[in-house]
This record gives C-alpha cells, sequence and structure tokens, in this order.
C-alpha cells in the first residue's frame, strides 16, 4: 500500500489519535540513528541445495540504509532483511496501534515483502508487499489490533524470488524507517 492510501479502519483510527503519535525507532536523514553503526538490522543469507543464493550485504552511508543484494535468491525467505531479532528485538507495547513508514528506493524495480513479525512464532501483525522502484517511495502500515502485553517484534523485509534471482545485484536505500506508537488509553 503506498503512501496516502488506508484503509476505513486505519483512517478511523488515525481520526481517533491524531496528534498522539509518538516516534518509537526511526533511521534516516536528522535521526538519532542516521550514523548509526550498530543498527538493529541484520540479513538472513539463505542457500539453496546446489546453489550460494541469496546473499545480501548491508550498510549505513550518509543518513541513508542500504542492502545490496548480491545474488538473489528463489525462495521469499532468501534475502530477508530484519530490523530486531532475538538479540536486538523491537519491543512493542501493548494497547496500541503501530503504524510502518518505510521510504525506500532501488537502483533496479524489485519487489518485497513487509513482515512486522512476533520474534519466535509465524503470526504476522503486518503482511503487505512493497514495489520499491527507482523513485524514492513512502509506504505506510498500520497494525489492526492492539496487543494484551508488550512483544518482541521482527520487522521482516523479504526480496526472494525467482524474479529477483534473474535480476543480478540490486542495491536497495531506504531513506527512513519510521514506527509511530498510538496508545489507546
Amino acid at each position: 500500500m503506498q503512501h496516502g492510501q488506508q484503509t476505513l479502519k486505519e483512517e478511523k483510527c488515525a481520526q481517533r489519535h491524531r496528534g498522539r503519535q509518538d516516534r518509537f525507532i526511526a533511521f534516516g536523514n536528522g535521526t538519532e540513528n542516521a550514523e548509526n553503526k550498530d543498527i538493529p538490522f541484520t540479513t538472513f543469507n539463505g542457500t539453496d541445495e546446489d546453489n550460494e543464493l541469496g546473499v545480501g550485504t548491508i550498510w549505513a552511508e550518509n543518513g541513508s540504509f542500504f542492502y545490496r543484494i548480491d545474488q538473489g535468491g528463489t525462495v521469499d525467505w532468501h534475502n530477508k532483511l530484519i530490523c530486531g531479532y532475538r538479540e536486538n528485538p523491537l519491543t512493542l507495547e501493548a494497547d496500541s496501534y503501530y503504524t510502518v513508514e518505510i521510504k525506500v528506493k532501488a537502483d533496479k524495480n524489485v519487489s518485497c515483502g513487509v513482515f512486522l513479525n512476533p520474534i519466535g512464532s509465524w503470526d504476522p501483525r503486518v503482511s503487505e508487499g512493497m514495489d520499491i522502484t527507482t523513485d524514492e517511495q513512502t509506504f505506510t502500515f498500520t497494525t489492526t489490533d492492539t496487543f494484551i502485553t508488550d512483544m518482541d517484534f521482527e520487522l521482516l523485509f523479504q526480496f526472494g524470488s525467482a524474479d529477483l534471482a534473474s535480476m543480478g545485484e540490486v542495491t536497495v536505500e531506504f531513506t527512513g524507517i519510521t514506527i509511530y506508537q498510538m496508545k489507546i488509553s
């Protein structure tokens, strides 16, 4: 879903909580993480039986976060970029809705799945796709339910696909990733 497109439920949530959004985590120009070399990102470089596929490299430079896909994997969880993981989770508080805002572009058009998933299980609270182009775009995704307790999450960007495997090297540039918290109490 591109910026500006909201479901009716998301719009009602935004109306109820307008003005009460708190910055939770940020990455990009002008944020506290713009030059942070210890940002909470990692990659999963998947492999296939006969091929070394799904290899990528991450780095921060000039206020942007880069993910270069050196070799595209054919399975969706190949070329997985992870924000928040067991050693450094994204802890989201109970009794809140969350909106993930992503500003991104790539040197070639590429697609990926975006998942906000509790660590240790597969129960995504956001499960969407992004069609990233060479022009910077802003994507927003909002949770539809609140959590009963505080929970540790991972924000996953899964790039692997047959199309990706045939593209050659692709570099994705994230100029901003922000998770907004909208408390209900």
